[in-house]
């Protein structure tokens, strides 16, 4: 029997919608730079998951291999802990959330951890705040809410002038050499149905064009949670693909934004549609590297709905628990889903495997999330 079960944690409501600032409060440059333990330019190399010590959370841990220290000791690779992830047919997912690849190459702020994930890992105690990754379409450090020009070092030199401190160099520089823009002047997007559509719940996107060539590859979409970064099909989402129809089942990580189509020999996608794409809301699938499983949502007791209970603080807010009515209802007509709040409160304000989904408020000294 399959066994998939999620957890959503941080801005719980708003991970169902595709405005990924939504989920953010800005937080000065500043403040995330003279926060972080470690600042490091360099490439993710590897990744794999692992349960903590008292098999409560999924974490990724990622390792990245450096090139220049901005802050903090050197050392030529270090592992970072992100909350989320999938071992087996059992997947935390934790939105909105930092989400690396492997081949990322960019400037990092982490801080230091006491994770009990046998092994000593650094935390990104700010999100997408703290990730600048490298673009060589147009030579930017690209952030959350700003951007920076590699051309000038511009990301290097704003870091440098909070710290007081000259980036420390072990290697060549990752930033592109030239600014570059893969494009096939043939293929061309033309459209696309329907324009509104739902992520995650095997929902089939019909994209029509021309010169898509007759070997399937790839469609990607902005990522729901940091437009700046792209989600792409996997093999078994491709339902159909000619040289002027593809039909695609949205990935549960797209947002609302172009849809692209692009293929392996251009690296990235090549074109993109002229209008958006509207991604209501979005169901997370539990994936393998080459197929996303769709998830059931229910009570343990398997009475086909979810009951959230919300914690004894949260309750005690009457202008929060008539936005989240409010945000309720919308979910419940945007989605389908059959959901409710329990009668009940709880003092529980932890993350666990205890097969209660609670509502509760989250510490803003960081990003949501």
């Amino acid at each position: 029997m399959w066994n998939k079960w999620v957890l959503f944690l941080g801005a719980l409501l708003c991970s169902f919608y595709t405005s990924a600032q939504c989920m953010y409060q800005q937080i000065p440059f500043e403040d995330v730079v003279n926060e972080a333990d470690l600042i490091a330019e360099g490439t993710i190399i590897e990744s794999e998951t692992s349960w903590d010590e008292g098999l409560t959370m999924i974490y990724t841990i990622y390792t990245f291999e450096t090139t220049a220290f901005y802050k903090g000791i050197p050392k030529k690779r270090i592992q970072v802990a992100i909350p989320g992830g999938t071992i087996g047919l059992q997947s935390i997912s934790v939105n909105p959330s930092l989400h690396l690849r492997i081949g990322d190459k960019g400037v990092l702020m982490v801080n230091e951890s006491k994770l009990a994930v046998g092994r000593s890992v650094f935390e990104v105690k700010f999100g997408h705040h703290a990730w600048y990754p490298y673009k060589a379409e147009g030579m930017q450090a690209v952030g959350l809410f700003k951007s920076y020009d590699l051309k000038r070092d511009a990301l290097a030199e704003a870091i440098e002038n909070i710290t007081g401190v000259k980036q420390i160099r072990l290697g060549a520089s990752l930033k592109p050499i030239h600014a570059t823009k893969p494009v096939i002047g043939s293929r061309t997007i033309t459209g696309f149905s329907p324009s509104t559509i739902t992520a995650g719940t095997e929902s089939v996107l019909t994209i029509n064009g021309t010169g898509f060539g007759s070997t399937a590859d790839t469609v990607f979409f902005l990522y729901a949670s940091n437009p700046s970064f792209l989600a792409f099909t996997l093999p078994s989402q491709i339902v159909s693909w000619s040289p002027t129809q593809i039909k695609v089942k949205v990935p549960d990580d797209a947002g609302t934004g172009p849809v692209f189509v692009g293929t392996s020999a251009t690296g990235g996608p090549s074109q993109q549609s002229a209008t958006n794409l509207t991604v209501l809301s979005s169901q997370t699938n539990v994936l393998t590297s080459t197929t996303a499983y769709i998830t059931r949502h229910s009570t343990i007791a398997n009475t086909g709905k979810l009951t959230f209970t919300l914690n004894t603080n949260f309750n005690s807010n009457a202008a929060a628990k008539a936005a989240l009515g409010r945000a309720m209802r919308t979910w419940r007509c945007n989605s389908n889903y059959n959901i409710e709040v329990s009668a009940n409160t709880t003092a529980i304000n932890a993350t666990a495997d205890d097969n209660v989904n609670v509502i509760t408020f989250k510490n803003l000294a960081g990003p949501l999330g």
